[in-house]
C-alpha cells in the first residue's frame, strides 16, 4: 500500500484520520478510491505511537496481508475479523464452551497431569495440532462429555470455538455469541477487555449481529471503570455499494448496532486512485446504493472491451501491456475458480520469458489457500501480476486491471445488482488502465452484455480471427472495422487508427518518417489481426511492427 505524506491528505481526510474521537465508536463511509483503507492504516500507526492497542480487522485474507505492510517496514497488527474474534474467544476470553458446541474441546494438560486428564474422560490425539503452539499432540474431550461434567476439567485451560451459524460452515452465530458472553461476564478477565481501537475495513460485509457483539464487549469493559485502560472502541470504514456477501449491513444498521452518534459519522467523496475515464466506467455500474465519489481531474486512456478467441490471447494481451509498462503492478480479476487456475497457469507460461525481466505471477483463493497462502502475496512490488477471484480484490490497488471473461458472471443466480457491485469494485481497483477481455465461444454474449455501458465510456475493439470478424456487441451501437492499407483518408487514416490502437493498448509508438525511417509499434505476432490490415510488417528481430508509407 502506498501511504501518502501527511501534507498530501485533504482537510476531509485529516478530519477523520487526526481528529475523529478515540473514545467513541466512529463510522467512516466513502466509495472506492477515497482513501478509507489508507486512513485506517495511518490511524493505526498514530494510535500505536500513543501506546493504544490496535487491531486492523479485514474481511478477507488478501486485504489483511495488503494492509499489514503499510507502516514503512513495520507491521500493523492485522487479521481477518473471523480470525481475530476466534483467537480472542479461544485464547483470551476465559469463557466456558458454548452449550451448542458440537466440536471436540482441546485441553492444555501439563505432561505430569496426563493421567488425571485421561481419568476425567479426555483422549490423546497424537496427530492433531495444539491450538496454543505449533506442534502436534493434544488432549481432547468431546463437547457433550465436557458439558455433562464441566467441574472435572476446571483445573485446565480449555480451547474451544465460538458458536457457529447453522447455515454456514465458517460464520459465527453472533446472537448466540453475545448471549453466551452476557451469561458469563464474570469469567472474562480484565486483560481480555484491553482491546483498544478496532479498525474494521469493508465494514458493510459484516452482519449487524457482529457490531452488537462488539458494542456489548465495549459496555462490559466500560462498566469495569478504571480497571480497563483501553476498552474496545470501533472505527468502521464502509461503502454500501461494495457489498459482496449476503450477510451484510447498511450504514444505518452499523450506526444503530454500535450506537454511533451523527457527529461521529464521516463521509469521504474525493477519488484519489483512478483516472477520470476509469472513474466514469465505475460510475456506470453504480447500483444506486450509497453515494458516488467525485470525478477526479487526472485523465488517462479510455477503458476498453475486447473479444478474443481463446484465453491464450488474453495472456498475450497482458504480456504486451507489461512489455510496454515495466515495473508496474497488474491485477487479473476473474469470476470463477476454474478460470483463476487457468489464467494463473497461462500467465506463468506466457511471462516466463518477459524480455529478460523477472515477472512474478501470484494468485490466491479460499479454495487454493493451502497451495497459495495469502501471507506469501507481494504488494507494491514491480513487475507483479496478481490473479484473484472477484471476492478477493476488495480494497486493493493496481496500476492496471484486466477483467477476464465477464460472460462467466452468474447474473441469473445472483441478480443484476450483485453483478454491478462486483464490476463497480473491480473496475475501481485500477490507477491507470482497465481492460475487459472476453474469450472463448461464448465471449461477447449473455446477460452481462446488456449491463455494459456504451462506447463513450467503454471503448470496443473489433478483432479479426482467421477469416471471421469478431466484434463485441455494444447495445446496438455500430463498431467501425479496421481501416485497411490504402483505404480511407489517405496517409492520415491508417496512422490515426494506429495511434489509437497503440494508445489504448499501451504499445510503444515511434514515428521516424521525418528522417526517412518508418513507424514502429512494439508488440508480438499476436497483433497481426489488428496491425496486418493497416499494412504493417512484423520484425521478429525487434519484436515490433513497422510501416513506412
Amino acid at each position: 500500500m502506498r501511504l501518502p505524506k501527511l501534507r498530501q491528505f485533504t482537510e476531509a481526510q485529516k478530519q477523520v484520520y487526526l481528529y475523529a474521537p478515540t473514545d467513541k465508536h466512529v463510522l467512516v463511509s466513502g466509495p472506492p478510491g477515497t482513501g478509507k483503507t489508507l486512513i485506517a492504516c495511518q490511524r493505526a500507526i498514530e494510535l500505536e505511537k500513543r501506546k493504544v492497542p490496535v487491531m486492523l480487522g479485514m474481511f478477507n485474507r488478501v486485504l489483511a496481508k495488503y494492509s499489514a505492510n503499510a507502516a514503512d517496514g513495520s507491521r500493523i497488527p492485522s487479521a481477518t475479523v473471523l480470525t481475530w474474534f476466534g483467537d480472542w474467544w479461544k485464547r483470551k476470553s476465559g469463557l466456558p464452551p458454548h452449550p451448542a458446541d458440537a466440536n471436540r474441546i482441546a485441553i492444555e494438560v501439563p505432561y505430569e497431569q496426563r493421567g488425571a486428564a485421561k481419568e476425567a474422560g479426555a483422549q490423546w490425539h497424537a496427530k492433531e495440532w495444539r491450538p496454543w503452539e505449533k506442534r502436534t499432540g493434544v488432549w481432547m474431550v468431546d463437547a457433550q462429555a465436557y458439558l455433562a461434567n464441566p467441574e472435572a476439567f476446571s483445573a485446565w485451560k480449555l480451547w474451544h470455538e465460538p458458536p457457529r451459524a447453522q447455515d454456514s460452515t465458517s460464520g459465527v452465530d453472533w446472537d448466540a455469541a453475545s448471549n453466551h458472553i452476557l451469561m458469563n461476564v464474570e469469567c472474562i478477565p480484565d486483560e481480555a477487555l484491553e482491546l483498544g481501537s478496532l479498525l474494521i475495513d469493508e465494514g458493510q460485509d459484516f452482519p449487524p449481529g457482529f457490531y452488537k457483539t462488539l458494542r456489548m464487549l465495549s459496555a462490559v469493559a466500560s462498566a469495569r471503570g478504571a480497571r480497563i485502560k483501553h476498552p474496545p472502541r470501533c472505527f468502521v470504514l464502509a461503502d454500501e455499494n461494495q457489498q459482496i456477501t449476503a450477510n451484510n449491513s447498511t450504514l444505518d444498521e452499523i450506526a444503530a448496532a454500535l450506537g454511533i452518534a451523527a457527529d461521529n459519522r464521516y463521509q469521504l467523496l474525493d477519488n484519489f486512485r483512478n483516472t477520470r475515464e476509469i472513474a466514469e466506467l465505475a460510475r456506470s455500474f453504480f447500483a444506486d446504493v450509497g453515494v458516488m465519489p467525485n470525478l477526479p481531474a487526472r485523465s488517462g486512456e479510455r477503458p476498453i472491451l475486447s473479444v478474443v478467441a481463446h484465453r491464450a490471447q488474453v495472456a498475450q494481451r497482458i504480456r504486451i501491456w507489461l512489455t510496454n509498462n515495466p515495473g508496474k503492478e497488474v491485477g487479473v480479476l476473474v469470476f470463477g475458480e476454474a478460470t483463476r487456475n487457468a489464467m494463473t497457469a497461462l500467465l506463468n507460461s506466457t511471462l516466463s520469458d518477459q524480455l529478460g525481466r523477472l515477472v512474478t505471477v501470484q494468485s490466491y483463493s479460499w479454495e487454493s489457500r493451502r497451495e497459495n497462502p495469502a501471507d506469501k502475496l507481494q504488494f507494491d512490488a514491480p513487475d507483479v501480476v496478481t490473479v484473484l477471484n472477484m471476492q478477493s480484490c476488495k480494497g486493493l490497488e493496481f496500476d492496471a486491471t484486466f477483467i477476464v471473461d465477464p460472460h462467466e458472471a452468474q447474473i441469473g443466480l445472483y441478480g443484476a445488482d450483485r453483478y454491478r457491485m462486483q464490476m463497480f469494485v473491480a473496475t475501481s481497483r485500477a490507477r491507470d488502465c482497465v481492460q475487459l477481455i472476453d474469450s472463448g465461444p461464448h465471449a461477447g454474449t449473455g446477460p452481462c452484455v446488456e449491463l455494459l455501458p456504451g462506447t463513450d465510456v467503454l471503448e470496443r475493439e473489433a478483432l479479426s480471427e482467421g477469416n471471421a470478424q469478431v466484434a463485441p456487441p455494444d447495445a446496438g451501437r455500430p463498431i467501425p472495422a479496421p481501416v485497411a492499407a490504402g483505404e480511407g483518408d489517405g496517409d492520415g487514416a491508417w496512422v490515426a487508427q494506429l495511434q489509437r490502437i497503440a494508445m489504448r493498448m499501451s504499445l510503444q509508438f515511434d514515428d521516424h518518417r521525418a528522417r526517412g525511417g518508418a513507424i514502429w509499434v512494439g508488440g508480438g505476432p499476436e497483433l497481426k489481426p489488428l496491425l496486418g490490415p493497416l499494412g504493417l510488417t512484423y520484425s521478429q528481430r525487434r519484436s515490433a511492427w513497422w510501416r513506412k508509407q
